[in-house]
């Protein structure tokens, strides 16, 4: 099977098995005004072109499920313009899964916190898309906008079904979040680090992130996202398995329900089971 992507009239897909993102747009908001890749661009030389930008897609197909694509921004004005609200796969056309959108789970590092509790508890990463928002008073569910998460990737999914797997494989200017909507619609959204807009000055060109898609034709729970963790050590390198904890065992005094009933005595025991376990002797 091997997925296809298609961009036609300003609305891009890639679909493969009856599942994927199907009629999505590119968006983002330049001096003020909000500009849709389906209604406020002309298309030329293989090119987005609106009145302040010329913007360009450049697609990797990555394996025959996954693909790679990267969106520049270029002021084609003789002024500086402000960018900012980069939108991604944006618009009403809901994500292709099949069902109902009442039958799909998102996966994603933070569907843990919820009213600022802290719950580590693995089923809860599971989520129906149409959830309750993270923060009180949010207007809808945001995930990947707050600083309790560093990785990089959701996944939606289908019981029984197909999934989804959308990431990024760089972040250097922007941070990715998404906001899921009842209607089974997704926003995918670039975020900027400690600003609100980017100012662009005349001809210069703004690199987003390289953003990484994988449609998995059987939902697989146990890994949702090896095929993506194995992209993401092909342009990261990964320092955790060169340091001595890697295989070490390591043992808190907040693990296995202890809490505050700690004495000099379990720690010590505790600490040099651990120590002997990983070949270097009691503690002392």
């Amino acid at each position: 099977m091997r997925a296809e992507w298609k961009a036609e009239n300003g609305r891009y897909s890639f679909m493969a098995g009856g599942i994927g993102w199907r009629d999505r747009v590119f968006a983002l908001e330049a001096n003020g005004t909000a500009l849709s890749s389906d209604k406020d661009y002309r298309f030329e030389d293989g090119a987005m072109v609106s009145r302040f930008t010329r913007e360009r897609i450049v697609v990797t197909r990555r394996t025959d499920l996954t693909i790679a694509c990267r969106r520049s921004i270029e002021n084609v004005t003789a002024q500086p313009i402000r960018i900012r609200d980069i939108r991604d796969f944006t618009g009403t056309t809901p994500l292709v899964l099949g069902g109902s959108p009442g039958d799909w789970f998102l996966f994603h590092a933070e569907a843990i916190h919820e009213w600022g509790k802290y719950r580590i508890c693995l089923h809860e990463l599971a989520r129906p898309p149409a959830q309750t928002p993270l923060k009180e008073g949010a207007p809808r569910a945001v995930f990947g906008a707050t600083g309790w998460q560093p990785y990089t990737g959701i996944c939606f999914a289908r019981k029984g079904g197909g999934a989804l797997v959308e990431g990024v494989l760089s972040q250097d200017r922007f941070y990715r979040y998404w906001a899921p909507r009842p209607d089974g619609a997704v926003e995918a959204l670039f975020g900027m680090f400690g600003i609100d807009e980017k100012i662009l000055a005349p001809g210069e060109t703004l690199d987003c992130e390289e953003v990484y898609l994988e449609i998995q034709p059987r939902f697989d729970p146990a890994d949702p996202f090896a095929a993506y963790n194995r992209a993401l050590r092909e342009v990261i390198a990964f320092h955790g398995q060169e340091i001595g904890h890697y295989k070490d065992l390591i043992w808190g005094s907040w693990n296995d329900g202890i809490f505050t009933r700690v004495t000099d005595e379990l720690v010590r025991e505790r600490s040099g089971g651990c120590l002997g376990a990983a070949g270097r002797g009691p503690a002392r």
